[in-house]
């Protein structure tokens, strides 16, 4: 890499043997999001390998250095998310990622042992040598035993680190793919027994199981954040005419707002926009790959940061990749957030999307948060008509909130015979069986007790159908318990967590999707069914009733303190007769097809995003939001934290009270007269409420 002196490299990465250009190491180096490295040769010389190794590491002039095979291949983000842990984490001397690892004629497999698993450490042959080091903690222990090859002068360099209390951590992502083997420093099988004897005699606190341990840095009360990020740098564009988007999301996981993000990452890409993901809570994530099929630029910060490092990462993300736009969605922090970065950042136009309100969650959920924080945002965008009216209602200026639905990519979602008749015999049902889908997450939203009650009802009435659930959340135990109980087993199947190829595959496959949810902005199930031939019964609630009309769809409005036994009667009432009579179900979904064809695809999505980001822009113009100080800014965000520090801190003490009023009442035990140990969770709740003194320390001085 060609540096300016004034932003010399910070890593120097060091071959295991030669890493010409055409090397996968070279060409996985040449992307990375961190472009402050410098790739050193191995020196020449029929010296051991390890002692040239050594020879390279004390010739180099970074802090930080990363010893990698030439064979292996970087994430673009790996150098990025290292240095950012070592430099946040004093107290730790390395880090490590967790890697895929490819054996000869195998698919590369997860090795996720690393310095977190002691046996790992202890049997060597889960570590390699694939790990960023501090320089001088390098120089401190003398480097690696040139006696020994690489793979066993690694397993030693980091025995006699943890010896002398230098020790490492692993950030849980897999960063690094490579081949395994000894030529890519993984140690022989033989050598670790035949070193091992040896080891046990020299480090025996070790081997008995005295570990250094770091005490993790739990976060105190306002704790002040970073003045500036740890360091600086640009990453270049493809071009000088290429856009970028930076999104700021809570996580990557089954569920219709994802789907729209990720819809939204489709279109842009197709644009030649790029394209950088953070995501500010942890979650399965198990959306991943789809999401890296866009963009490997995907930040997860839970990972590799402490809390009050968030803000300044966020400000670094901004700062190097310079956005066009910055994007927030179902993001609590990034609203609490957004005056924080504008008062650092104001050149981005700053753009949320709501996709709903809950008034039961925080007197409307992200909806409120996008209303509180309207003065900071460059403009909003809503699913539908009745969530720009709450919004306004809520104090957004109308001129700044606009409708744009989620829609459907109708080329792909759309009636498909041949595949209604594979799944079908897949599952072993018949072709001319009714077939009901309950599509989603499977939580209280959605009401599965509704559907349950519903299914029971309708076999009671001997209706022959089956229903389908696909999905997972935090109620599907009781889901799965309430037809089990019930008898409902041969009418029910659960069919799990599905892509989004699958869920429309048994779309494609069902003659019904029934989705009594309890709130919604409009739920991507409606867009789904209208367009692929199954016919949407479901609660007419947010904007529902906008996009399904009574030609198109059977919407039930909820009345007031229904109970979940009378919604399921009303809805049994609605499904029986349409389930007898297919002729029906034709003429609703023919004419739910042309509405989406007419009103909502990605095609519209599209228009309406790129009319959006334009809009925004010329308000940023002609109105530009106010600006905080930096002062007022940088106290934003310790407020956010704090936010959720208190949050985080209550839900576990929230949860240590659920786990001891369960264990009382199991045990016959009157909950007031429940362990003193979930009475105390009260008191703790108290005392973390109160301030720390050790704020006085500042940043994380570990």
């Amino acid at each position: 890499m060609d540096h300016a002196p004034s932003n010399p490299p910070l890593i120097t990465v060091i071959p295991l043997a030669a890493a010409p250009d055409g090397s996968p190491l070279a060409r996985s180096l040449a992307p990375q999001s961190m472009p402050r490295w410098v790739l050193a040769p191995v020196p020449a010389g029929n010296s051991p390998l390890t002692d040239r190794l050594n020879h390279a590491i004390r010739s180099a002039t970074t802090p930080f250095v990363y010893i990698a095979s030439p064979e292996a291949v970087l994430a673009p983000t790996l150098l990025e998310k290292a240095f950012w842990f070592l430099a946040t984490h004093p107290r730790y001397a390395f880090v490590n990622c967790h890697e895929l690892r490819r054996f000869t004629g195998a698919q590369p497999t997860l090795h996720g042992r690393h310095f977190f698993d002691r046996d790992a450490v202890l049997h060597a042959d889960q570590l390699g040598v694939h790990v960023l080091v501090r320089r001088s903690a390098f120089l401190d222990l003398h480097g690696f035993d040139a006696s020994h090859e690489p793979a066993i002068a690694a397993w030693d360099f980091w025995l006699r680190a943890a010896e002398t209390n230098q020790w490492g951590s692993t950030i849980a992502e897999p960063l690094v793919e490579r081949p395994a083997g000894p030529d890519h420093g993984d140690p022989v099988p033989a050598d670790i027994e035949r070193h091992r004897p040896g080891f046990q005699q020299r480090f025996p606190r070790l081997f008995a199981g005295h570990f250094p341990m770091i005490e993790p840095r739990l976060p105190t009360a306002f704790e002040p954040i970073r003045d500036q990020p740890p360091a600086s740098w640009s990453c270049p564009r493809t071009s000088a005419d290429t856009r970028r988007m930076l999104m700021i999301v809570p996580w990557l996981r089954m569920g219709g707002a994802d789907k729209f993000n990720l819809d939204l990452c489709s279109l842009l890409r197709k644009h030649g926009w790029e394209l950088t993901i953070v995501c500010t809570a942890p979650g399965p994530n198990e959306w991943l790959t789809l999401f890296e099929q866009h963009t490997r630029d995907l930040f997860f910060p839970h990972l590799f940061l402490h809390w009050a490092d968030y803000p300044v990462l966020i400000r670094s993300l901004i700062q190097s990749r310079k956005p066009d736009v910055v994007f927030i969605s179902n993001s609590e922090l990034g609203y609490h957030l957004t005056p924080y970065l504008r008062a650092f950042h104001p050149e981005p136009v700053y753009i949320d999307y709501v996709h709903m309100e809950e008034e039961s969650w925080k007197s409307g959920g992200h909806a409120r948060h996008s209303a509180g924080m309207h003065d900071q945002l460059d403009l909003t965008l809503v699913t539908s008509g009745y969530l720009r009216e709450w919004m306004i209602r809520r104090g957004a200026d109308s001129d700044r909130v606009v409708n744009c639905p989620i829609g459907v990519d109708a080329r792909t979602w759309k009636p498909d015979p041949q595949t209604r008749s594979a799944v079908r015999r897949e599952l072993r049902l018949a072709e001319s069986a009714p077939v009901m889908l309950y599509a989603g997450r499977i939580c209280p939203q959605k009401q599965p007790a509704v559907f349950a009650r519903t299914i029971q009802q309708l076999t009671q009435r001997r209706r022959d159908f089956t229903a389908l659930v696909a999905g997972s959340g935090e109620d599907l135990p009781w889901l799965e318990r309430f037809v089990a109980d019930h008898g409902l087993g041969g009418r029910v199947r659960f069919l799990g967590e599905t892509s989004p190829g699958r869920t429309r595959d048994l779309m494609a496959a069902s003659d019904i999707v029934f989705l009594p949810s309890q709130w919604e902005g409009v739920a991507l199930v409606l867009y789904e069914a209208m367009a692929t031939g199954a016919l949407f019964v479901g609660a007419d609630v947010g904007g529902h009733g906008e996009v399904a009309t009574p030609e198109t769809a059977v919407l039930l409005k909820p009345e007031p303190g229904e109970d979940p036994i009378h919604q399921a009667a009303r809805y049994a009432d609605a499904i029986d007769p349409l389930l007898a009579d297919a002729q029906k179900r034709r003429l609703l979904t023919a004419a739910a097809r042309r509405r989406i064809e007419d009103h909502y695809t990605l095609d519209h999505l599209e228009k309406n995003i790129l009319a959006a980001i334009d809009l925004a822009r010329r308000f940023q113009r002609t109105h530009p939001r106010q600006r905080l100080s930096a002062a007022l800014g940088q106290e934003m965000a310790v407020r956010a934290i704090e936010f959720i520090r208190l949050e985080w801190s209550l839900g576990q003490y929230w949860r240590e009270r659920e786990y001891w009023r369960s264990a009382a009442t199991s045990a016959g035990i009157e909950p007031a007269r429940a362990p003193a140990q979930g009475r105390s969770a009260i008191r703790r709740v108290l005392k973390a409420l109160r301030p720390s003194p050790r704020n006085a320390a500042g940043p994380d001085q570990r």
